[in-house]
């Protein structure tokens, strides 16, 4: 997200100041919600709007055509001070999990464990340690 950017939330959890709070922090951003009913309708209206421009015209961008809605939008929730440095480390955590668990259901793919749904099975991606040397390898373990 860039500087400038901000949240427009829209559905039932919109109303629920905890859970914008907790969006507002980690993406450290401010969050907006619609002051209309059924947000949660226009929202996808718009998305369907403008995947059809897309595909039929491909003019304009996403921000562009809702800029009438943000214009209505309410500021909710502004991020903490202090949360983007505790979100931050969790997310760059985040981050190396999620490659992690794609290298896990790679090796899974080519072993033939992952079923029709594409969930992992029981191998998993160790990290080996020697500790006279400090040396590190990945091991793979699993059925």
């Amino acid at each position: 997200l860039s500087p400038c950017s901000r949240i427009i939330v829209t559905g039932g959890a919109s109303v629920n100041t905890a859970i914008l709070q907790v969006i507002a922090d980690v993406m450290n951003r401010p969050v907006y919600t619609q002051p209309i009913p059924n947000s949660a309708a226009l929202g996808g209206a718009y998305r369907a709007r403008y995947s059809n421009m897309r595909d039929t015209s491909g003019a304009g961008t996403y921000a562009e055509m809702v800029q009438p809605v943000s214009k209505t939008a309410r500021l909710v929730c502004w991020p903490r001070e202090g949360a983007e440095e505790v979100y931050e480390g969790m997310c760059q955590r985040f981050r190396v999990l999620q490659v992690r668990a794609q290298e896990i259901m790679k090796v899974e793919k080519e072993m033939g464990k992952v079923d029709t749904a594409g969930k992992m099975g029981k191998t998993a991606i160790v990290d080996n340690m020697d500790p006279e040397s400090g040396y590190k390898d990945k091991k793979i373990v699993g059925r």
